[in-house]
């Protein structure tokens, strides 16, 4: 449904459906590159960084992630650093930190 959303022009409705399939399924590296995706395209740029930098330190990598990574370099230029101290958001509980290569 989030994929959906996004395909409508509408990536602000799909975000609820990506957190619930990372909730569900942490693991699966295409929901965390959807999600990242989805908040760019809701212009969620703050939140988009956090959840990347997050992703990222869990060990998600690759050329998918390297793009969305630039995108936002392009679309948040002064925000390129991600503070060291991130959360993890308050709507994500992932069950695992691993394999999300």
């Amino acid at each position: 449904m989030g994929a959906l959303a996004v395909q409508m022009n509408q990536p602000a409705a799909g975000l609820p459906f990506f957190v619930a399939a990372l909730e569900s399924d942490p693991t699966r590296r295409q929901y965390w590159v959807s999600y990242i995706d989805a908040l760019l395209q809701a212009n969620q740029i703050d939140e988009a960084q956090q959840i990347l930098a997050l992703a990222q330190q869990q060990g998600l990598q690759g050329e998918d992630v390297d793009a969305l990574a630039e995108r936002l370099q392009r679309v948040a230029p002064a925000a390129s650093t991600v503070p060291q101290n991130i959360k993890k958001s308050p709507r994500l509980n992932p069950r695992s930190q691993a394999d999300l290569l």
